[in-house]
């Protein structure tokens, strides 16, 4: 009696198991969509704009199996070096299998940035979430030039309901120096 309690949960869990392993992605189909879409992403990144006295740094990197992108963001003010903000992320496919990033900032923003749409090194974006502000609604643009560097702009910015000023920066791929 004993045997057959235990092939009868070994067959349930395998009715239940089962379907959902088949169906489900694999790492690699996982790593190379996304590998496809945000390589171009990986690395260190400097750009300063005037206007906004700000200098903005972005790194990025793949955790382990490239199913997932991790990245700083750091903007200091250009003249006294000081810190405004530093966001960290993490980008990765969602259930429907589009990019998102979920970003959290030093200044305890919590935020979602989701691809919208994306086509020859031309990248657009809707971001929305939560500021010590208020309530954060972003379109951000991304272009990728023939360089590796790219030009970051934020086309539309509300915050707590009130428009700001859209703005934009060349972000500049740094080489990795060897020591």
């Amino acid at each position: 009696m004993k045997h057959i309690i235990i092939l009868i949960n070994l067959f349930l869990t395998a009715l239940i198991v089962a379907p959902a392993t088949a169906q489900a992605d694999t790492l690699s189909d996982k790593s190379e969509k996304l590998v496809s879409i945000l390589s171009p992403f990986i690395g260190d990144f400097e750009g300063d704009h005037e206007e906004m006295k700000l200098n903005a740094h972005f790194n990025a990197r793949w955790n382990q199996t490239k199913t997932a992108m991790f990245f700083t963001w750091t903007s200091n003010l250009k003249e006294s070096k000081k810190r405004v903000i530093q966001i960290y992320g993490v980008g990765v496919l969602d259930k429907d299998e589009k990019v998102v990033w979920h970003l959290h900032g030093s200044d305890g923003s919590k935020i979602d940035m989701k691809l919208v749409k994306h086509k020859k090194g031309k990248y657009e974006f809707q971001m929305s979430g939560s500021t010590p502000s208020g309530t954060l609604y972003e379109e951000v643009y991304w272009e990728l030039m023939e360089n590796g560097d790219f030009d970051h702009v934020i086309t539309k910015k509300v915050v707590g309901g009130t428009p700001q000023k859209a703005f934009g920066f060349i972000l500049k791929k740094k080489l990795n120096k060897k020591r």
